[in-house]
Formats: C-alpha cells, sequence, structure tokens
C-alpha cells in the first residue's frame, strides 16, 4: 500500500475510533462512559493514527524539514476531513435506540454557547489532547486515562467527537441550528488546535 492511501486509511480510522467512543458514551453515560471513551484515544496512540487533535501540536508555523512528525497545515486539513469522514460514518451502525446521553442535547449546548465560548472552551481539550499523546508516547498513559474523562465531564468541545453528536441528531435540526453550527464548529476546530500548541508557551524548545 502506498503511502497516500496510508495517510488516508489511517485518518479516516482514527475519526471511526473516535466515533466508537462517542458511541460508547452515550451509550452508557455517566463516569463510566466518560472512561471508556478514553479507548478511542488509546487506539489512535498505539496505531499512531492520525488525528486531528493528535497531530495539530507538530503543525506550528513554518514545517521543519528536520523533524519526521512535523505537518503542514494542508496536511492537518487533510486530515481533519478524513476523521470527519470516519467518525460520522459511525452514526451508521450505532444504535440510537439505545443512547442514554441525548447527543442533541450536546448539540443544543453547543449552539446556545455560541462560537466564541465554544472556541474557547475548546481550549483546554486541545491541551488536554496534546498532554495524552505526549505522555502516552513516553509510555506513560495516566493523563489520557485521566485527562479524556475530564474533557467529556467538562464539557469541552472535541471537533471531531462533535461530528458523531452533530450527525447522530442530524434529523432533528433544523436549518436555523445548521446556520448556528456553521460558526460554531470552526471555532471549536481553532479552540482545538490552539490549546495543542498552548504548551510551546512555556515547554523548552527542544520538547516542540
Amino acid at each position: 500500500m502506498n503511502d497516500t492511501l496510508r495517510f488516508i486509511f489511517s485518518a479516516i480510522t482514527a475519526g471511526a475510533c473516535i466515533g466508537i467512543a462517542a458511541t460508547t458514551y452515550l451509550q452508557l453515560g455517566g463516569l463510566g462512559g466518560c472512561a471508556l471513551f478514553a479507548l478511542g484515544l488509546m487506539a489512535v496512540v498505539y496505531f499512531e493514527l492520525h488525528l486531528f487533535t493528535g497531530k495539530s501540536q507538530f503543525c506550528w508555523g513554518r514545517r521543519k524539514k528536520d523533524n519526521k512528525d512535523s505537518l503542514s497545515y494542508g496536511r492537518l486539513a487533510a486530515i481533519l476531513a478524513l476523521n470527519i469522514i470516519g467518525c460520522a460514518a459511525m452514526t451508521l451502525v450505532s444504535d440510537p435506540s439505545g443512547f442514554i446521553v441525548d447527543p442533541g442535547a450536546i448539540v443544543g449546548k453547543r449552539i446556545a454557547d455560541g462560537w466564541f465560548e465554544s472556541g474557547i472552551r475548546s481550549i483546554p481539550c486541545g491541551f488536554i489532547m496534546t498532554l495524552s499523546v505526549r505522555s502516552a508516547r513516553s509510555g506513560l498513559w495516566w493523563p489520557l486515562i485521566f485527562g479524556v474523562p475530564s474533557f467529556i465531564i467538562c464539557s469541552f468541545p472535541h471537533c471531531v467527537a462533535d461530528i458523531f453528536y452533530y450527525a447522530a441528531c442530524a434529523p432533528s435540526l433544523s436549518a436555523s441550528d445548521w446556520v448556528a453550527l456553521a460558526g460554531v464548529y470552526p471555532a471549536t476546530v481553532v479552540g482545538n488546535y490552539l490549546g495543542c500548541n498552548i504548551y510551546r508557551s512555556f515547554s523548552p524548545k527542544r520538547q516542540h
């Protein structure tokens, strides 16, 4: 398989992993659902899949040719697009009748918060994701195990997981809801991206 196909399958699979995690959370709810959501990110880290919130930390300024992890903005945008496809596809095999948590309530909160608050609240999620990924790559999994449930409990938006919630309740959304989400979603993406890179403001240069 050539590198392009590997990249495509990796990013779609990463999105699907987050879709599985979101399905589990909606089916179980509570602290247990939040905790099991972490399995999705564990799969992403273990198989080194291309997830937007895992790779954003490697995309800042000009691409560094001497860093194999460094990504261009175009590449990062492609990862997000493919993550969206993989995550949304998981709604086709999920069972909405078993959802304990209403995805419409999650989407409704995003709309109620508006683009600015959603963007700001997305920053801590990005920070937690970078902490989780960097720690897990070093063999330390506790930040991921505790961090993922934390951002869900705090209702910090995750730009890939939110796609599952959008898709899961799509039939019940009105045209005005979609207009509102058209403003909220880009703000969520930007907030996650900034949160993923906020470590640069205090971390030694050699760790960037």
